[in-house]
């Protein structure tokens, strides 16, 4: 089975969880670093969340990456609906047509609820909820090193 949430929804998440506990702007090459990721994927990633007003981005020597609104009023699901992946649980659940048992199809109706729940779910949970710090990362980055010593 594929995952639902998809490796650039992934990192999208991350980088703005990241941006939105640090509080200021951080340039790509400091968010690639802490977060293990790669810079072409992350260069695409932020066009994207730009496109979406989620992030803003600064040139220069004061320059960065920064969130384009506050933690608490961006959710889970902002970020990852930015991503396209707000996609649905089964093809039956966008396109009615799609099966002929529709009409009495409990799974559909299952489904459906199911993912009512879901999306409501990540609607609820702010960016803020999410935040790790600088510490933290730290922490990891050394653990990381020390596994491979």
């Amino acid at each position: 089975m594929s995952t639902f949430i998809r490796k650039e929804a992934d990192y999208a998440l991350r980088i703005a969880v990241y941006l939105a506990g640090t509080g200021t702007r951080v340039k790509m090459q400091d968010l690639c670093l802490n977060l293990g990721l790669t810079r072409p994927v992350v260069a695409k990633v932020i066009q994207d969340l730009k496109r979406h007003h989620i992030i803003t981005s600064r040139t220069g020597r004061y320059g960065g990456l920064s969130l384009a609104v506050s933690p608490e009023s961006l959710s889970v699901y902002d970020v990852l609906a930015a991503m396209n992946s707000n996609s649905s649980l089964n093809t039956c659940l966008d396109d009615p047509q799609f099966c002929r048992l529709q009409a009495i199809c409990r799974i559909s109706d299952f489904l459906c609820q199911l993912q009512q729940e879901f999306f409501d779910r990540l609607r609820q949970v702010p960016l803020s909820d999410l935040v790790f710090d600088e510490r933290q990362l730290s922490t990891l980055a050394q653990q990381h090193v020390a596994k491979k010593t």
